[in-house]
């Protein structure tokens, strides 16, 4: 029999995708393999049983990569494969494969964002916790709102799916059900099992990985029977099996991104894998290896469970296959096994449905309450939800809150309404973490700290570009097919707006700046303790010959006239040394020893990021401990800042200064009134430092320390003083304020309460006539960061400290202090 183009061009695509899914898997597999030997030969593997030794608020951190993968395996290999097979195949007919493989194809460009950051970022919530690290707090938390509902409907539809299965079971096998009655008894199974399975995840995570292995091992053996089945029927008789598909694209070749669309949420369960980040052994090799090996093992199995569904068997009627399965819609593939195999099909799939409900619930309610766990210990949620069970090392509290939320969802909810929104969630959720990966790598090459990833995405960023297109595009076919599930999705992220803002938001601010803190390291050039005093001998000041120079100019012969440090005024163009004796000048009557270095660049050297780069490079290779860098205010956003690039790459901690506005910009040295914004974080130290530099070294000024605390519009300044993250701030800061006043240092120290923080801090500054504030560069916004708008807003000098929260303060080797 002829083969016809719709087939051969169906096959074309579908080899195609399979190349992509098998090559970008086999070559990340092969790289982690050889991350993992590279760290066995420098003796890096932590030994097993290393983190055996547990607080009463640690996880157990004994699960392994087998269990893990299996975990995946049975998240993604749920209800859908079972239940979506016979709808899919009436929307697109045999082009169901094209959907499947398509889907496989994106499944796997997010898989591999979700190894990275699994490897690097190791941790309880997963997807949670890379948006807060990558997106800021606000984002972070809706992604975590939704990851929790999403997970807690998708354990709910997986109990009633196991419900409808054990009564159909029962059906089969002569113990007839009364009709009236089959609702409530499917209900009262799905509670059953649900309680079940949360008492198997309350006794660890070890515990649940083994019956998950059991599980999945016993629903991937019914599987490849009725694979190896059909494949036997179907190189039997390969005419009829040819004539099956021959239709290839019945409807259309555009309703495969329907089919897409409507069976995308059967490709979602790896990401469970990433829940696993503080219970698995050697984390940064074992998540991304079972993250990959659950892609890997489960869109094969997809592909050719379509496939013997269309092929390996005649349907009655003179119908075409695909016609059949879609006339019995979710039952499709029973009817389908049952014609393959007569009197033995239809239990063999209704136990393999049994074991896929049962594994996918038991994922579920893992990744669910992981998530919970982590909102909890953070404060985004109560914080009960964060604690753990000193006996079994299990967030119990967690697992029972949310096992409670699933049993009212599958009780009392009607589920189909919620579980489509499910899906439009986890795409939500997904293409966060696709956009968190790649402002993440940003961070890390920019900043003075790296990740230890251990294992990184190939091609990227084309690979979370190409999977945020994909999910824009599923996207908007799901909400073509399931409009009402959108309303859903939006119902819930409006609960979870008053959520935030009546409670998360007033309980976080300020204490948890970053999540990508925990998991970075110090490069070996950056020391943080006692830093003027033993560290910094030598100051870089570049300069271009300009007027607005003179402020940072000024900065530098303060700390240096203080600490006794050299320093090196350095010109990278084609100005004269005459230009700069204004400088050197007030050098030599400070006595301050200094250098000057002007440097020609090469023809065609000269560009904004030629300039950029050359001073990252100096700054790497030379005796350089401190930049101070003058910058211009009120740039837009198409205008680039040579000072701020630079600054913001440079391997060294920065001072990047705002000239004044209103002042002569050579009449004047000293600074009578000084402001110093400490927030209470580990950075105040060091903002204090400068403060009390420049106060020590003219001996005529004040110095003002103000403590800035954040009120979400909803909240009273009380309430707010009342957080734990308030609280613990403000203890920071009267710390660091007491060391100082112990030294003998005086500083007037203010609380400063507020709705904006801009409008706040500018009319202090005016108010108190202040001549320089000192801040830190501040956390990233989707527009500016803060300090950025402050510094636009106010018109004395303004010196931004660009540099890491971890430098630290000792007042016995600090003699400023």
């Amino acid at each position: 029999m002829a083969v016809s183009s719709d087939v051969l061009f169906g096959i074309f695509l579908i080899a195609l995708a399979m190349v992509i899914v098998v090559g970008l898997a086999s070559y990340s597999l092969i790289q982690v393999v050889f991350y993992s030997r590279k760290r066995y030969v420098l003796q890096k593997v932590p030994e097993k049983g290393a983190d055996s030794v547990l607080t009463g608020a640690d996880l157990s951190r004994d699960m392994t990569v087998t269990q893990a993968t299996m975990t995946g395996v049975g998240a993604m290999i749920g209800a859908g494969i079972f239940v979506l097979t016979g709808i899919v195949a009436g929307i697109a007919g045999p082009g169901l494969l094209v959907a499947f493989a398509f889907n496989g194809v994106i499944a796997t460009l997010i898989a591999l964002v979700y190894a990275e950051l699994g490897s690097a970022m190791p941790e309880a919530g997963g997807g949670y916790i890379w948006a807060r690290a990558g997106l800021g707090e606000t984002q972070g938390f809706f992604s975590g709102w939704m990851s929790w509902f999403a997970a807690a409907v998708a354990g709910s539809l997986y109990a009633l799916g196991f419900g409808a299965y054990f009564v159909a079971l029962l059906s089969n096998i002569g113990i007839v059900i009364p009709e009236n009655s089959i609702f409530i008894v499917e209900k009262a199974i799905a509670v059953v099992i649900i309680i079940l399975f949360l008492l198997i995840n309350q006794l660890g995570s070890s515990v649940m990985g083994k019956a998950e292995v059991w599980i999945s091992g016993a629903k991937i053996l019914i599987l490849v029977f009725f694979i190896f089945t059909g494949l036997i029927i179907m190189t039997g008789n390969p005419s009829q099996a040819l004539n099956n598909i021959d239709n290839f694209f019945p409807k259309g070749f555009f309703t495969i991104f329907m089919a897409m669309g409507f069976s995308f949420i059967a490709f979602e369960g790896y990401e469970v894998v990433c829940q696993t980040g503080e219970e698995i052994y050697d984390p940064k090799v074992s998540i991304p290896k079972s993250v990959i090996l659950s892609v890997l093992i489960v869109i094969p199995i997809y592909l050719l469970v379509g496939l013997v569904s269309l092929g390996a068997f005649t349907p009655p009627d003179g119908l075409q296959t695909f016609e059949f399965l879609s006339q019995h819609e979710e039952l499709g593939l029973l009817y389908a096994a049952e014609q393959m195999i007569p009197g033995l099909g239809l239990v063999v799939i209704l136990f393999g449905g049994l074991l896929s409900t049962l594994s996918a619930l038991n994922a579920a309610i893992y990744s669910s309450t992981r998530v919970a766990f982590a909102l909890g210990r953070d404060g985004s949620l109560p914080s009960k939800l964060g604690t753990v069970s000193p006996q079994h090392h299990t967030p119990v509290t967690s697992i029972n809150i949310t096992g409670l939320l699933i049993i009212v969802m599958a009780v009392l909810i009607p589920i189909d309404t919620v579980a489509a929104s499910a899906g439009l969630m986890f795409m939500i959720l997904f293409g966060q973490v696709l956009l968190a990966s790649v402002i993440i790598r940003k961070k890390v090459r920019k900043s003075r700290e790296k990740l230890d990833y251990g294992y990184k995405t190939p091609l990227f960023p084309l690979i979370p570009l190409l999977g945020g297109i994909a999910l824009i595009t599923i996207f908007i076919f799901t909400l073509l097919l399931h409009l009402d599930a959108f309303v859903t999705t939006l119902i819930w992220i409006s609960l979870g707006s008053v959520v935030y803002f009546i409670f998360a938001r007033s309980r976080t601010p300020m204490k948890i700046s970053s999540k990508l803190g925990k998991h970075t390291k110090m490069r070996a050039d950056y020391i943080p303790e006692a830093f003027f005093t033993t560290v910094c001998e030598n100051i870089l000041v570049p300069l271009a010959g300009k007027e607005y120079e003179w402020d940072a100019f000024r900065i530098a012969v303060h700390l240096a006239h203080e600490f006794g440090q050299k320093i090196t005024l350095y010109h990278y163009g084609y100005e004269s040394e005459e230009k700069f004796h204004k400088y050197t000048d007030r050098l030599l009557e400070f006595h301050i020893p200094y250098e000057l270095k002007i440097v020609s660049p090469e023809k065609g050297h000269s560009k904004p990021q030629d300039i950029v780069q050359h001073l990252c490079d100096i700054t790497s290779t030379g005796n350089y401990q401190l930049a101070i860098l003058p910058s211009r205010r009120n740039r837009k956003f198409w205008q680039r800042s040579l000072s701020h690039d630079s600054i913001r790459k440079m391997p060294i901690p920065g001072l990047e200064v705002f000239p004044c506005r209103e002042c002569k910009k050579t009449d004047y040295f000293t600074f009578n009134q000084v402001g110093a914004l400490t927030p209470g974080t580990k950075r105040d130290p060091f903002l204090l430092q400068i403060g009390i530099s420049i106060v020590s070294s003219t001996k005529m000024s004040d110095l003002v320390a103000y403590h800035w605390t954040d009120v979400p519009d909803l909240i009273t300044p009380k309430v707010m003083s009342e957080a734990p993250g308030v609280q613990e701030n403000t203890a920071i800061f009267l710390h660091n304020i007491g060391e100082a006043l112990r030294m003998g240092i005086p500083i007037q120290q203010r609380h400063v309460l507020g709705h904006n923080f801009v409008r706040s801090i500018g009319n202090i500054v005016k108010k108190d006539n202040l001549d320089l504030l000192i801040l830190g560069y501040g956390k990233p916004r989707l527009s500016k960061r803060p300090s950025e708008k402050l510094v636009n807003n106010i018109k004395c000098t303004a010196v931004v400290f660009h540099g890491r929260p971890e430098f630290k303060y000792k007042p016995e080797t600090t003699p400023s202090f």
